[in-house]
């Protein structure tokens, strides 16, 4: 895959009308102001130094960065960390091209940037690192998850032919030229027909932590369906791009689900409603069921879910303090939890 985004099959006259590739780093993943370093506008000072060095010195309108982080369990650990800002960096990143970091020393504004994370992580590795937090406040929805296995063992695969990596290399450069050149990407009518037809099943809210994955849906397959249309060398989206889009995203949902239900059975919220069930509990009670293995960051998130989901109920007591929270099983609920349950 990396001999693909290469350039060394590109001649020295093609170089000269094709783009600069996207600044590259292999990670480890750490903070929000770390990656937002890495697409900052460069000083003059910066830009002579790169020069003397013979390295090539990028426009700072070109805030291009592509991570390739070979072990995302190291960057789900930093999130766990207190005051760090990473999970709060990628979510402002994919949001927008902007990210502005008000801290005492060294504060600075980014505009423009483009930012694209592929990283690796083992199943039983993901069960561990990512906590309710991060599933809940839209840190893990913000990727697209898939979920791969080798399908045979193959000890001395052979490589691909020169020649046809070499023409994909020479194409991808083309298109990535031209992709640059496009303005605002329009759907056609066919496109906006089915786009129309497949919005509210993609815009449907989904329950529980897995749910808490795909739940922007409908912005992802959009961003695909663009991505595919530059790689198809168009200027507008069409149905086709999108069709490709939906089975695209289909995938990665159905990887999410596999991942994160079977997490979501054996998680922390089963657990809470087996407590729940034998009557109410303050969320101090709640808490030390956990035998503090489960902070009030991790807990909040997990407990505003399931009040959403009209599973549980909180009232807020007043006292001369801090409000008294009690928690309780819905009735509505409860009554469904024990028929299923003498059934």
């Amino acid at each position: 895959m990396l001999k693909l985004f290469g350039r060394e099959y590109c001649t020295k006259e093609e170089l000269q009308f094709l783009p600069l590739p996207a600044k590259e780093s292999s990670g480890p993943l750490s903070t929000g102001e770390g990656l937002a370093y890495h697409v900052r506008d460069l000083t003059e000072q910066e830009r002579e130094r790169l020069i003397q060095q013979g390295e090539a010195v990028r426009d700072n309108k070109d805030k291009r960065l592509i991570i390739l982080d070979e072990e995302f369990a190291s960057g789900l650990m930093c999130t766990k960390r207190e005051g760090n800002t990473l999970s709060m960096g990628l979510r402002t990143f994919w949001d927008s091209d902007e990210y502005e970091a008000l801290t005492k020393n060294n504060s600075f504004k980014i505009k423009g940037a483009h930012i694209n994370i592929v990283s690796h992580i083992t199943i039983q590795e993901l069960s561990y690192y990512l906590n309710g937090l991060q599933a809940y406040n839209g840190f893990a929805s913000r990727f697209l998850w898939i979920c791969a296995r080798r399908s045979k063992l193959v000890p001395l695969p052979e490589r691909m032919p020169e020649e046809k990596i070499s023409k994909l290399q020479k194409r991808l450069w083309q298109l990535v030229a031209l992709a640059q050149k496009r303005g605002t990407m329009e759907m056609t009518n066919a496109c906006l027909s089915l786009w129309k037809e497949v919005y509210y099943e993609l815009s449907k809210e989904h329950a529980g932590l897995a749910g808490s994955v795909i739940n922007r849906a409908e912005a992802q397959t959009l961003r695909l369906a663009l991505v595919y249309a530059l790689l198809d060398g168009k200027g507008y989206i069409d149905k086709n791009h999108l069709q490709s889009a939906l089975a695209m995203w289909n995938y990665a949902q159905e990887s999410a689900l596999y991942i994160f239900r079977n997490k979501e059975k054996n998680g922390y919220e089963q657990k809470i409603l087996e407590a729940l069930s034998k009557g109410p509990l303050s969320a101090t009670e709640l808490s030390k069921i956990f035998n503090g293995h489960l902070s009030k960051e991790r807990l909040q998130p997990i407990l505003e879910q399931l009040e959403a989901r009209q599973k549980i109920s909180v009232e807020r007591q007043k006292t001369a303090g801090r409000p008294r929270i009690i928690l309780r099983l819905n009735s509505l609920y409860e009554k469904k939890a024990k028929k299923e349950k003498k059934a």
